[in-house]
């Protein structure tokens, strides 16, 4: 598979927690990962489920996902925490979604995870579709690089398994 070499190699540069994630209904699903061997680490199962709305990586995947699931999420009155920094209301959230459409990566720090940062950005496949969201994430007190090195090597790597990458 194309997906599990390609997220080892993130790891063993960034020494942070590479995953792939798609959206499957309103949530996110975990597709591949990979964790750093040693230390302390920020863990992802495949096959996790989390709401679209939570962290770095749902509002990637709401970015350049659906404009129906965008509006479907975005029309609820109040979205629930999963912790103290999770974007709970709409209004927020929306402004948050439109950001990330412009930026093309996403940043988040304890949204989804106490003490996690986070960072992702899209992938498409060779026909410019949109497939899912490539992450990085980590303890906090662990990061041993500054934001734009993360940014830097999630960017490569997307533009790497555009090219390899189809539709799932």
């Amino acid at each position: 598979k194309v997906l599990h070499p390609r997220l080892d190699k993130l790891t063993a540069m960034t020494d942070a927690t590479a995953f792939f994630s798609i959206v499957r209904g309103d949530h996110r699903l975990v597709i591949a990962k990979s964790e750093p061997e040693e230390g302390i680490r920020y863990t992802v199962s495949e096959g996790q489920l989390r709401p679209l709305h939570v962290g770095a990586t749902g509002a990637v995947l709401l970015a350049f996902g659906s404009p129906e699931r965008l509006a479907r999420v975005l029309r609820q009155e109040q979205l629930p925490a999963v912790t103290p920094a999770t974007i709970t209301d709409p209004k927020v959230l929306a402004e948050r979604v439109e950001q990330v459409a412009r930026a093309g990566i996403a940043f988040s720090l304890g949204e989804g995870t106490n003490d996690a940062y986070a960072c992702a950005v899209p992938v498409h496949d060779p026909r410019g579709r949109f497939v899912g969201a490539l992450t990085l994430a980590a303890p906090t007190s662990v990061l041993t690089h500054d934001r734009s090195f993360y940014e830097a090597q999630l960017l490569d790597e997307a533009r790497h398994l555009s090219t390899r990458v189809s539709d799932t």
